[in-house]
């Protein structure tokens, strides 16, 4: 993990710094495992299991926690079985509450594209063979797994890019562990996405990537799952946005490029036990309805008025500024100006305002010295013990997290993203945050949208980092603040 030593900006005390198609299908899987650490990239692979004669038979796998595209960092070693996973000092999912209503009227739907009850005309395809069964069951859509290590599903032949879809499934017998749940985006049986709910309590999302699965979302446990009984499943997708919700309780949200359009499906997979029987019952499929997302197509967070702006042209407008031997701030041409000198070091400046819920963007630029660095915003500043970060490095990487009493907490360890413009380039970047909701954004693309309630307010302010190497010099121009609900 990166690591820098602290100069604080307006008062120079050092400090000590600890990121297609469509029909049936059944899948074996490889198993793949990608882990991103700071500055460094492992990979391990497991050796290929062999493919069925079909290319529509896969071994199913729970995924490696690797990703294609930038997306939530994963921590948690594979494994075959689904299984909860303790809860995070800092939570990263929205806890469900027992308020929301279960129904289309939590999903930000549009004009009806399909409403399937599964009768005899249904779309849904039905087959038989030795290892699995699809069928149309009074009014419902049942698949069965014979042979365990099996993902088995049925597509309901439809070509769809932003959606949102409901479906309420249950397992009707066999193993707890088994799970099932939305393939999503089909492309092909190698390519799709896929949404997993499983009778211990757990849920997860996976990417398949030309027969290499990836972990979105690992295992996580969730009180929104009823245990041993239906459960209704949802997703909103909107563009590399993903919204996952239980039982009419947002569960999660993920990023995600790999796929942009593609087929839906239900499914069903087994682990080391076979013999498990799911059931589906009433799907929906709409549009996406773009005016209920407020603003943003993850988690609706709504910009308001402006409230704050500073484009660094009027050098009294009261932003920090100061020259010592390890670091600067000052105005210059029209920019907010931050050099360090040495290496493993940290300095920002403050506006002197305090927002709670807001919006927040900035042109944040390296003018010279080693990519390895970091800057962006300060948010909901309370001291200089006290704050967030949201920061991006020139060498294409982002973090975000927070000093609680001056010890560093990493909501976000250091992820590289391909939407960072490296090198001695310009980035805008920005931030929304309500209660304790944040969306965070690179270049006008969503990266991250999680749920931290250590602060609820504060102020503002503008950071720069060096690592291995001192003598850089950053430079800020435009901040922009919005109200936001």
């Amino acid at each position: 993990m990166k690591s820098f030593r602290m100069v604080i900006a307006f008062i120079l005390v050092v400090l000590l710094l600890p990121l297609s198609g469509c029909g049936q299908g059944a899948q074996k899987t490889d198993e793949a495992v990608t882990r991103v650490a700071p500055k460094t990239t492992d990979t391990v692979t497991a050796d290929s299991a062999a493919a069925e004669t079909t290319p529509t038979a896969r071994k199913a796998s729970s995924a490696g926690i690797g990703k294609p595209k930038a997306t939530v960092a994963a921590t948690e070693e594979p494994t075959n079985t689904p299984k909860p996973t303790a809860k995070p000092t800092v939570q990263r999912t929205k806890k469900p509450t027992e308020t929301e209503q279960v129904g289309s009227d939590y999903l930000p739907v549009g004009e009806t594209i399909l409403v399937e009850d599964f009768q005899p005309d249904s779309q849904f395809p039905e087959t038989d063979n030795d290892e699995y069964e699809l069928a149309l069951v009074d009014g419902a859509y049942a698949i069965t797994i014979y042979e365990p290590d099996l993902i088995v599903w049925g597509s309901a032949d439809l070509s769809l890019s932003d959606f949102a879809a409901e479906v309420t499934g249950v397992r009707v017998s066999g193993p707890e562990n088994g799970d099932y749940g939305f393939i999503f985006r089909y492309q092909d049986a190698d390519n799709f996405y896929v949404f997993k709910v499983a009778d211990n309590g757990a849920y997860s999302v996976h990417v398949l990537v030309d027969d290499e699965w990836s972990d979105i979302i690992d295992w996580q446990d969730s009180d929104a799952i009823n245990l041993n009984g239906s459960n209704v499943l949802a997703i909103a997708a909107v563009g590399n946005q993903f919204t996952f919700y239980i039982n009419g309780v947002e569960v999660d949200s993920a990023i995600d490029d790999t796929f942009a359009d593609g087929d839906i499906a239900l499914f069903g997979s087994t682990y080391d036990e076979g013999n498990l029987k799911v059931q589906y019952t009433d799907l929906k499929v709409w549009d996406i309805d773009e005016s209920q997302l407020g603003g943003s197509a993850s988690g609706g967070i709504t910009q308001g008025e402006l409230v704050y702006s500073d484009d660094f042209s009027d050098s009294a407008t009261g932003w920090d500024e100061w020259e010592g031997d390890s670091s600067l701030a000052s105005y210059r041409d029209g920019k907010y100006v931050i050099e360090l000198t040495n290496s493993a070091s940290m300095a920002w400046g403050n506006a002197y305002q305090s927002f709670d819920d807001f919006i927040i963007t900035v042109e944040a630029s390296k003018t010279s010295g080693s990519d390895d660095n970091a800057m962006g915003l300060v948010l909901r500043y309370q001291d200089s013990d006290n704050f967030y970060v949201f920061a991006v490095s020139s060498d294409g990487m982002y973090t975000f997290g927070y000093y609680l009493d001056n010890e560093w907490y990493p909501v976000i360890d250091w992820t590289t993203s391909d939407l960072i413009n490296q090198g001695e380039s310009e980035n805008v970047l920005g931030a929304a945050a309500v209660g304790d909701h944040f969306i965070l954004a690179i270049n006008d693309t969503i990266v991250e949208d999680i749920y931290d309630s250590t602060f609820a307010d504060g102020d503002i302010g503008l950071m720069g980092g060096a690592n291995s190497e001192g003598g850089i010099e950053f430079a800020y121009d435009n901040v922009n603040v919005w109200a936001a609900e």
